[in-house]
């Protein structure tokens, strides 16, 4: 086992770029102490701990395109584009199963954040203090605007990437000081300002400091990736993000496109494999 982080972005759709690296390193089973999964990435993280080689780009190419699993019917229904029910608990239990005994019993210390939305800030939650997860991973997921928030012992939360995009600072500040790093952008993208401000002020009023996250997220993005840089070139981390364009949409139903991009993140990782194993042979 690797005595370090994984840490893993999210971005909707794009997550099946990680599940494509993860794949690679089930493949060469290759474990991490500490795994920190934000929105998609706690997704990714769940098959990871369950070590479900091929669950995720499974998932995501049969019921991309099937209303019971997302789309705006859902968000009128049940007012989230995702189908959390049919999503974590139905899709295991009836499709495509979930290995919770392997999930359980992982020596991977999982760390999942959502965003409290009272305080705006990252709420942090792990398999080894009780914490359930896989509601932790649907409150980490739950977009804003898209997705009600999610009731956790009477705290509400939303996406974890709205405080916490890329944790690399709180993995560092966990005693983490290796770090493999999954993002679901291109080499060069920066995160602008959102132009749904005026929306998202409306919606949540009676929650000014997620307001004020959410107007900031830009800013802590930018900066979080590059301490992530940073961190790779003092040879502290590796970078494993998309070498060929990223063209997918945060809600995706063209399963070529996702398809393609489960395969980018395999290949992406085959190709960092070296460099990993240096990194935590090293003293």
């Amino acid at each position: 086992m690797y005595q370090g982080a994984l840490i893993l972005e999210g971005g909707g759709f794009r997550g099946v770029y990680t599940g494509g690296v993860l794949d690679f390193l089930m493949e060469k089973g290759i474990l991490f102490s500490s795994v920190y999964g934000i929105s998609a990435g706690a997704c990714n993280a769940l098959n990871y701990l369950s070590q479900d080689k091929g669950r995720y780009i499974e998932v995501a190419l049969r019921f991309c395109n099937d209303p019971r699993y997302m789309g705006m019917k859902q968000l009128v229904k049940n007012g989230s584009i995702f189908n959390w029910q049919f999503s974590f608990y139905e899709i295991p239990e009836k499709y495509i199963p979930f290995d919770y005994d392997t999930f359980h019993s992982s020596p991977m210390r999982l760390m999942v954040g959502a965003t409290d939305c009272q305080t705006g800030e990252c709420q942090w939650f792990s398999n080894q203090t009780g914490d359930d997860t896989i509601l932790c991973s649907i409150a980490s997921s739950s977009m804003p605007l898209l997705s009600p928030m999610q009731n956790i012992a009477g705290r509400e939360y939303l996406d974890g990437g709205i405080a916490d995009s890329i944790p690399v600072r709180k993995a560092l500040a966990d005693g983490n000081e290796k770090q493999v790093i999954v993002l679901t952008q291109n080499e060069g993208y920066r995160k602008k300002p959102n132009r749904l401000m005026p929306v998202i002020r409306r919606r949540y009023q009676k929650y000014p400091k997620l307001c004020k996250a959410l107007e900031q997220r830009h800013i802590n993005y930018n900066d979080s990736l590059d301490f992530a840089q940073e961190l790779e070139k003092q040879g502290k981390a590796i970078l494993i993000r998309p070498s060929k364009p990223m063209v997918l949409k945060r809600i995706e139903h063209d399963t070529g496109k996702l398809q393609a991009a489960y395969e980018n993140g395999y290949e992406d990782a085959k190709a960092a494999y070296e460099r990993m194993k240096r990194l935590f042979e090293e003293k």
